[in-house]
C-alpha cells in the first residue's frame, strides 16, 4: 500500500515535469531529502500562457487534495513513518516549509469597511480550483470575490505557492526513485 502511493505521486511528478508549464522548472535530485528553499527567485516564471497553466494545474491538485493518493502530505507521512530514522527530520522540515508556504501572509487588502484581510496562497489557491478552474462552489461565493477583489496579489500568491509545491514535489519524487522505493 504504501508503495502504492508513492508510485502514483512519482507518476503525477513525472506528468508535471513533462507538461508545458511544469517544463520551465528544473529540480537537482539526491538521494537526501532536499528542502526547496522558500524565495521569490524560485517562483519567477519565464513563460506564462493561463492555458497552460489551468492545463498544470488538474494534475498538479492531486499533490495537494486530501483525498487523492498522491498527496505530498500523505507521501511525507509514508516517508517519516517507513524511512530511515535520519530523514524523519528532513521529512519534518519540509512538511513545515509548505505549511509556512501556504499559510503565509502573502499580503493583505482592505474593504470598504476598513477591515483588513490577508491574501493566503493556500485559501487563494482552493478558491481558484473550486470557484473559478473545476466547478462553481455557490458556497464559496465570498472566498471567489475575494480572490477576484485581491487580483494580481491572489494570482502571485497562488503562483509561488503551487510552483513552490511542484518543485518539492519533484524534488521528493527524485529522491523516491534514486533510493529505489519505487
Amino acid at each position: 500500500m504504501k508503495s502504492d502511493h508513492s508510485l502514483l505521486f512519482c507518476r503525477v511528478c513525472n506528468d508535471l515535469a513533462a507538461s508545458p508549464f511544469g517544463r520551465q522548472f528544473k529540480v537537482a535530485f539526491c538521494k537526501a531529502y532536499r528542502v526547496q528553499s522558500n524565495t521569490i527567485q524560485p517562483t519567477l516564471v519565464k513563460k506564462f500562457d493561463i492555458d497552460l497553466f489551468r492545463s498544470f494545474l488538474i494534475d498538479f491538485r492531486k499533490l495537494i487534495l486530501a483525498k487523492e493518493a498522491a498527496n505530498i502530505y500523505r507521501v511525507l507521512n509514508i516517508l517519516s513513518r517507513y524511512g530511515h530514522s535520519s530523514d524523519r527530520a528532513r521529512v519534518r522540515q519540509i512538511k513545515s516549509e509548505i505549511h509556512n508556504v501556504s499559510e503565509s501572509a502573502y499580503c493583505g487588502i482592505g474593504d470598504l469597511d476598513g477591515v483588513f484581510h490577508q491574501v493566503k496562497p493556500k485559501e487563494m489557491t482552493d478558491a481558484y480550483f473550486n470557484g473559478v478552474l473545476f466547478h462553481n462552489d455557490e458556497d464559496r461565493a465570498s472566498e471567489i470575490a475575494f480572490f477576484r477583489e485581491a487580483g494580481i496579489m491572489a494570482c502571485h500568491a497562488m503562483l509561488h505557492y503551487v510552483v513552490f509545491v511542484h518543485k518539492q514535489a519533484l524534488r521528493l519524487a527524485g529522491s523516491i526513485r534514486l533510493r529505489g522505493i519505487v
